[in-house]
């Protein structure tokens, strides 16, 4: 399966997007999903989280690093 990860998750090192899911989901095993503040879930859409993935909404702007 062709990862969506990229298209999921929040704009990496350059900060958190907000998101709005509309579509059903399943995301990939051993992933680390970011989404930004206000982001939302549609009330009949459906995400699949693999037990061994995570998702972590940031209230923050910035990603970075050391």
């Amino acid at each position: 399966m062709a990862s969506n990860a990229r298209e999921f998750a929040a704009g990496g090192a350059g900060g958190f997007k907000k998101k709005d899911l509309t579509t059903d989901k399943v995301l990939d095993a051993e992933s680390l999903y970011l989404l930004g503040d206000e982001s939302s879930i549609g009330d009949s859409t459906t995400i699949t989280v693999p037990v061994d993935s995570k998702i972590e909404v940031s209230i923050y702007n910035q990603q970075k690093s050391l």
